[in-house]
C-alpha cells in the first residue's frame, strides 16, 4: 500500500492531484481540494474552499492512502503564494511526500521513524528562509531500499541495495525565484526501466 500525503506549511492552493498507472492508465484520485468532505482524503489542519486547500499551521497536510503497489504512474498539483521569508519562512517545507505505508501505523505518521527512515519514498522540499545558504531551493529526492515489512529501518541502507538519489531544480541548491502571485504547476512522473523518472515545475 503506498500513502501520498501532502505535508506542508508553506502549500497554499492545490488545484489538482493526480495518479494514474501507465499501464492500465486508472485514475487513483482527482481532487479538486474544495470540499473538507472529499471521500478517501483525510486531512488535518488547514481550510479547503473554492480556491483550493490552504495551510494555515505547520502541521497542516491531507493525504490519500492508495492500496495498489504503484511502478509507474504520475501526480499533478498546482501550488501558489510561495515565498521566501513569506510562506517559506522555515526550514524544510515539503510540498508532496509518497511513502510505503508503514505496517500497523495509521496517517498521519509521525516523521521519525515511519516516513524519515521509509525504505520507499519520494519527496519535493523547498527550503525556506531559516536554511543557511539554500533558501528558495527545491529539491526532489528518492529514497529506494526494498527490506520488507515494517517498511522503514533504523539502520543505513547496504549499498549493494541502495537505490537512492536527489535532484536539485536547475541543477544546483539555489532560489528558484519563488514569485507569491504565479501558480506553480508541478508534475511528478516515474516508470519502470524503459522510462526515466522525472519532475518538472
Amino acid at each position: 500500500m503506498s500513502r501520498l500525503p501532502i505535508l506542508s506549511p508553506t502549500l497554499v492552493a492545490l488545484a489538482a492531484f493526480l495518479v494514474s498507472g501507465r499501464a492500465a492508465a486508472v485514475d487513483y484520485v482527482v481532487d479538486p481540494l474544495t470540499d473538507a468532505a472529499f471521500a478517501g482524503r483525510g486531512s488535518q489542519g488547514g481550510v479547503f474552499s473554492a480556491a483550493g486547500f490552504t495551510t494555515v499551521g505547520e502541521a497542516d497536510a491531507f493525504w490519500y492512502e492508495i492500496p495498489d503497489a504503484l511502478p509507474s504512474g504520475r501526480i499533478e498539483y498546482t501550488v501558489e503564494g510561495l515565498s521566501v521569508g513569506g510562506t517559506l519562512s522555515g526550514t524544510d517545507h515539503d510540498i508532496l511526500t509518497m511513502y510505503q505505508a508503514p505496517s500497523g501505523v495509521g496517517e498521519p505518521v509521525a516523521y521519525s521513524p515511519y516516513f524519515r527512515n521509509n525504505d520507499f519514498k519520494a519527496f519535493t522540499r523547498i527550503f525556506g528562509s531559516l536554511e543557511p545558504g539554500r533558501g528558495g531551493a527545491m529539491k526532489l529526492e528518492l529514497a529506494f531500499c526494498p527490506r520488507g515489512d515494517p517498511w522503514y529501518h533504523d539502520t543505513p541502507c547496504e549499498p549493494s541495495c541502495d537505490r537512492s538519489g536527489l535532484a536539485y531544480a536547475n541543477g544546483s541548491p539555489t532560489d528558484v525565484g519563488w514569485d507569491p502571485a504565479v501558480a506553480y504547476r508541478m508534475v511528478l512522473e516515474w516508470g519502470g526501466v524503459a522510462s526515466a523518472s522525472r519532475a518538472t515545475a
